[in-house]
């Protein structure tokens, strides 16, 4: 249920909060997602009907709401998250598929690590801020998208950093539909644009989603992360129409200079 006390609160520590500048494995880090799961909840009120709109449209949409298929909790512990947290596995891949870029991603965690810190705690915890049919859209959706979280900074070219996971909050929304992964992506560059004392992330922000949402024309999201774990990221750009981020590349060249 909406608080505008809560909205707000969640809204000046997104902001503000210099936990939003850590690398996730930073301990006061992880506490920012409990915050963001908050603020996907308080938004959900306006973004419920587009969501489910969104996820009744194709059979794969609606397997992921519901949890079916590739996106079943029990599949996915089974199946999918050994692989990818077999870094033995993953290294083996040619370095130019999306394995072999992941492996790279997975350094000081694993992914089992990052699964029960990303999703199985701050889930649970969310669970308590709407309705039980809400919890189970948000919830199946969450896990496939928080499955393929990483591969997106590699098909969509964003690194790591704060600004690069605010413009990821960014292409989740337009394949989503959750305006609070919008809302928190528009801080965070708020924040950047602030400190950077430019306009040019809020151009940068808007090139994201614009990127996105040509690539969710091509249902990216209607895909499994096995299905892209062995095959060249070129020819994955390729397949789901990805552009290349020319703005936000030219803002990386500038600022490492």
């Amino acid at each position: 249920m909406f608080n505008l006390f809560t909205f707000l609160k969640l809204s000046k520590s997104i902001l503000l909060k210099d936990s939003y500048e850590q690398r996730e494995s930073h301990p006061e880090a992880r506490a920012r997602l409990s915050e963001l799961q908050a603020m996907y909840a308080q938004l959900m009120f306006i973004t419920r009907k587009k969501m489910r709109k969104n996820f009744t449209s194709s059979p794969a949409r609606i397997n992921i709401a519901l949890g079916l298929d590739w996106n079943d909790p029990k599949y996915c512990k089974k199946n999918v998250i050994p692989k990818i947290s077999s870094m033995k596995y993953l290294r083996s891949l040619p370095p130019n598929t999306a394995g072999g870029h992941l492996a790279k991603f997975f350094n000081k965690w694993t992914f089992n690590d990052l699964y029960k810190n990303r999703f199985e705690k701050e889930t649970a915890e969310a669970d308590m801020l709407s309705d039980d049919r809400t919890n189970t859209l948000r919830n199946n959706v969450g896990r496939h998208m928080m499955l393929t979280h990483d591969l997106h900074h590699i098909l969509f070219k964003y690194d790591t950093s704060p600004f690069g996971e605010a413009l990821i909050q960014g292409t989740t929304w337009k394949q989503v539909g959750n305006i609070g992964m919008w809302y928190v992506g528009f801080l965070v560059t708020c924040r950047i644009a602030w400190r950077s004392k430019s306009f040019k992330p809020f151009l940068i922000y808007r090139e994201a989603c614009k990127i996105a949402e040509k690539v969710n024309k091509h249902n990216l999201i209607e895909h499994s992360l096995l299905y892209f774990l062995e095959k060249d990221v070129d020819q994955i750009r390729k397949e789901f129409g990805f552009e290349e981020p020319i703005r936000y590349l030219k803002w990386i060249k500038q600022n490492e200079e």
